[in-house]
């Protein structure tokens, strides 16, 4: 399992090895990684101890929860909830490197576990948490080497001027909603010359300029490649 995760995802996962041994647990669940999580320190768990997370209260609740088992086993076992959640990191970095924001966004998407319960318990606001987290990793992907941010035209710039596009809400939402999708969240615009392809496009970067699209999206930027500049100096077309 860990040749899928880098070095600092894997110590987590050892970490919470660990507090499962050390609690007398016989699974590691998605419980151990978020007290792995928040034995850390790093910019996730200062987000955590805004909405009051921390690894004192969330340690106390959990052995009230759970409590302590008489005799520790030697087998390490995930149960199969955290074997989801981090699956669903994992395709949620899209071949990136996992980060600590995948793995709790993971763990709120599933919406049940004991790590769940606990939150509840200490009443986090879990959609808010989600969100903020959500865009910590939005804003911690943006790359200013990215090739196609030297080629290409930001059209989500803030001097950039668009006219609004009438009669086209429906085929907007359809986009947006496309999106926000967790997995299979590309957008394919298809027809033909002169349909208004590009005035779709064109439209949603005004949306996103105007931050009249869902927080999540509000950060994304849109460039525009001009094809002579993909191919220009290449032997084969």
């Amino acid at each position: 399992m860990y040749h899928n995760f880098g070095f600092e995802i894997c110590n987590l996962l050892k970490q919470a090895e660990n507090i499962r041994f050390l609690m007398r647990h016989p699974y590691v669940g998605t419980e151990h990684l978020m007290l792995a999580i928040l034995k850390e320190e790093s910019e996730v768990t200062n987000i955590l101890k805004e909405y009051g997370l921390t690894y004192e209260n969330f340690a106390k609740e959990l052995e009230e929860v759970v409590g302590h088992s008489s005799k520790s086993s030697e087998l390490i076992l995930y149960t199969p909830m955290l074997k989801r959640v981090l699956e669903t990191a994992l395709n949620d970095a899209k071949g990136k490197k996992v980060k600590e924001s995948n793995l709790i966004c993971a763990l709120l998407e599933e919406g049940d576990g004991i790590a769940i319960q606990i939150m509840l318990k200490l009443q986090i606001d879990l959609d808010s948490l989600y969100e903020q987290l959500k865009e910590n990793l939005i804003i911690n992907k943006k790359n200013k080497n990215l090739e196609i941010m030297k080629i290409g035209l930001n059209i989500t710039n803030k001097n950039t001027k668009f006219t609004p596009l009438a009669g086209r809400k429906e085929e907007m939402d359809q986009i947006i909603e496309t999106l926000l999708r967790r997995q299979k969240n590309n957008p394919l615009l298809i027809g033909k010359s002169g349909v208004g392809k590009t005035a779709l496009v064109y439209e949603l970067a005004r949306l996103i300029i105007n931050k009249e699209v869902p927080k999540s999206l509000q950060d994304m930027e849109i460039y525009e490649l001009q094809m002579g500049s993909l191919v220009a100096g290449t032997k084969y077309r």
